[in-house]
């Protein structure tokens, strides 16, 4: 997939993640993108830490492409294997990747809530 020309990567706080769940994970850094099907996809990583959360949500079924309508679910990905958890990505898996990779660029970057990266 072509890496799309900007990518607004904005910081939030735990408690914007779209899963209660996630409320208590102690990942020190949280941010929202969204994707060109007008979906939010979420993160969550700490700096030294092997797996980044990643919170898309679920394809129902007939879905084919485009803007899934499922629940949210919490997919991992490895930094240094470069793949997910389990073999599959979740929905629009490709263009989350390109995220990631720019989430992997801020892992040494300082953490601040009010500013926001483009990449």
């Amino acid at each position: 997939m072509r890496a799309p020309e900007r990518l607004l990567l904005e910081p939030i706080s735990v408690s914007e993640l779209p899963i209660s769940e996630a409320y208590g994970q102690a990942k020190a850094r949280h941010f929202r993108a969204r994707l060109a099907s007008g979906e939010f996809v979420y993160f969550g990583f700490t700096a030294g830490i092997e797996w980044i959360d990643v919170y898309a949500r679920r394809r129902r079924a007939g879905e084919k492409e485009g803007r899934f309508t499922g629940p949210y679910a919490c997919y991992g990905f490895s930094r240094s294997s470069q793949r997910w958890s389990f073999g599959s990505g979740p929905p629009g898996a490709a263009e989350i990747r390109v995220l990631v990779a720019a989430l992997i660029s801020l892992a040494s970057t300082p953490a601040s809530h009010t500013d926001h990266r483009v990449f």
